[in-house]
């Protein structure tokens, strides 16, 4: 059967002719009663099923005028409504014609079985009702109808308006609210939308960056990123969030003079009244201070490490050395004795000797030991740290070799300490020793001089070292620099990266002589690019110089 269906809703004409399509009909559609008349003037079908509110022309009028027509009055008609539901609306449906009177939403079967009842009423070819009243008396209902609607919509709207009104208030106050706190927030916001483009962000937003709202705002968000990987990996997180959940990860920014920073990022998801995604809210926090506070913290729980590991090998080393030298006085004075009675011919002369250079050695190596250990005595005088190293500096071009060039450096200015001359040249001998060892095809060798001042944030960085000034000696070489597993353990005795060469007590002394000064010793290291030593002894008043 032909169907026409007359609707101004889209959604209504889709739903009845799904419906009438599924039971085997042919549907036609019209958006009013005035395109509804149109084409039955080029299509005949078997039923209208009408909405009654219609521009143009309602279902009121279109049913009339299908009665008019000798052609059309046959063609029965459904009223399907939303608007029209009180009882006066079905009875003046009825007056004008309408077969049946049926009140949206209805069941699909019962509005189904309407149908085919009113097809099977219109098959036995029934002659068209006469009319029940005069068309002056429809006109007179169809008027009254029209305004009571009309005065029901009209109350319907102020309603609505009024409802309006209040929301609108309840929201601008929201509003307000919300937008106090976003623009006092002190983290920085940054809207997104589903495709990535930055819609809003708050002033800690603009501060932390540098742009102005309007820089950014229509931008891509990668705009922010130090780096595109950065980018894509939030990217990804967006993937997969959904409206319950939210991630925060850390990621590298880069600001609009160009500068970078770590930022703490929390992602959330935007959806708009339906369940579908608008967008993201990105919350930034700046995290920077709090990592190098992290990493600054671990150094010195790394530095506070190694010096309780270094204190407990100074008093082993310490204990040992001491009670070898009181084993090592009776191995030389009885050495000396046999060597005084002994002639130079007897082969026993050869033996005591022997023993008695075995043990100077040994001594050398306590001696060192001691000096790790900082029991070692010391005859410790003001000097200047400067006239130290100038004097020094002949020695150590002969020591290092021609393979390196020696530069040195100091100011002008005294640099007085309180120091044991000699032992301060063994330790600069000690790290010279080092420093040639690391370029054994060549390189430079620099010795620096500097004043060192230390605050109390400096001198947390330091570690060991209170507040104050301090001489500072660099020596600086271009080797071959030291491996991060070997870094933790060059102050250690006996410990050495020479083989049989060395015997792991240059830098250990260093250290020991260091530290027993009150100073502190100090290495910075790049494999492949060379290692800087750098030594810190408290400096004087300049009176006491």
């Amino acid at each position: 059967m032909d169907i026409l269906i007359v609707d101004d809703r889209e959604d209504n004409l889709y739903f009845l002719s799904s419906l009438m399509k599924g039971h085997g009909h042919t549907v036609h559609l019209a958006a009013n009663g005035a395109e509804a008349l149109n084409l039955l003037g080029r299509q005949q079908v078997a039923l209208v099923v009408s909405d009654i509110l219609m521009p143009v022309m309602d279902g009121f009028q279109l049913c009339r005028a299908l009665k008019a027509d000798k052609r059309l009055a046959e063609i029965p008609v459904i009223f399907y409504t939303a608007t029209y539901t009180g009882p006066q609306d079905e009875e003046m449906a009825m007056k004008v014609g309408a077969s049946r009177f049926v009140i949206k939403p209805c069941e699909p079967e019962a509005l189904m079985r309407i149908v085919n009842d009113v097809l099977a009423e219109s098959r036995l070819a029934r002659p068209a009702a006469p009319p029940v009243v005069s068309e002056e008396e429809v006109l007179k209902l169809y008027s009254e109808r029209l305004v009571r609607k009309l005065e029901q919509k009209m109350l319907e709207l102020e309603k609505e308006v009024a409802a309006r009104k209040e929301a609108e208030k309840v929201l601008l106050a929201s509003e307000k609210k919300y937008r106090s706190l976003y623009n006092s927030i002190r983290d920085a916001l940054v809207v997104v939308s589903s495709d990535r483009i930055i819609a809003a962000c708050n002033p800690a937003f603009e501060n932390l960056f540098g742009f102005r709202s309007d820089e950014v705002v229509g931008k891509s968000v990668s705009l922010i990123f130090q780096q595109e990987k950065d980018f894509f990996e939030v990217g990804e997180i967006m993937k997969t969030l959904n409206e319950t959940n939210n991630s925060i990860r850390e990621t590298s920014f880069r600001r609009r003079d160009g500068s970078m920073f770590v930022g703490e990022t929390n992602l959330f998801c935007l959806h708009n009244g339906t369940e579908q995604l608008s967008g993201y809210v990105c919350m930034i926090r700046d995290v920077t201070a709090r990592i190098n506070a992290d990493i600054a913290r671990k150094e010195l729980e790394l530095q506070l490490q190694q010096a309780q590991k270094m204190e407990s090998l100074g008093l082993l080393a310490g204990g040992i050395a001491h009670d070898f030298n009181n084993l090592l006085a009776i191995f030389l004075g009885y050495s000396e004795i046999m060597l005084a009675e002994f002639a130079r011919t007897d082969k026993h002369y050869e033996y005591a000797d022997e023993i008695y250079q075995a043990s100077l050695r040994a001594r050398d190596l306590t001696t060192q030991l001691l000096a790790f250990s900082r029991k070692q005595q010391l005859e410790k005088t003001n000097v200047d740290v400067c006239s130290v190293v100038g004097s020094f500096q002949k020695l150590l071009s002969r020591i290092i070799g021609k393979k390196v060039k020696l530069l040195v450096n100091f100011p002008n200015q005294p640099l007085p300490v309180v120091a044991d001359v000699t032992q301060l040249e063994q330790v600069l001998m000690n790290l010279a020793v080092n420093a040639s060892d690391a370029m054994s095809e060549g390189g430079t060798l620099t010795i620096e001089v500097a004043r060192a001042e230390f605050d109390d944030t400096g001198s947390r960085q330091m570690s060991e070292l209170p507040p104050g000034a301090y001489a500072m000696i660099a020596v600086i070489d271009t080797g071959c620099g030291i491996s991060g597993e070997n870094l933790s353990r060059i102050f250690e005795p006996f410990f050495t990266t020479k083989g049989k060469e060395g015997t792991g007590l240059g830098l250990a002394t260093s250290y020991g002589i260091v530290k027993q000064h009150g100073g502190s010793i100090q290495v910075y290291t790049e494999p492949g690019k060379g290692t800087t030593f750098k030594v810190y002894l408290p400096l004087q008043p300049a009176t006491d110089s």
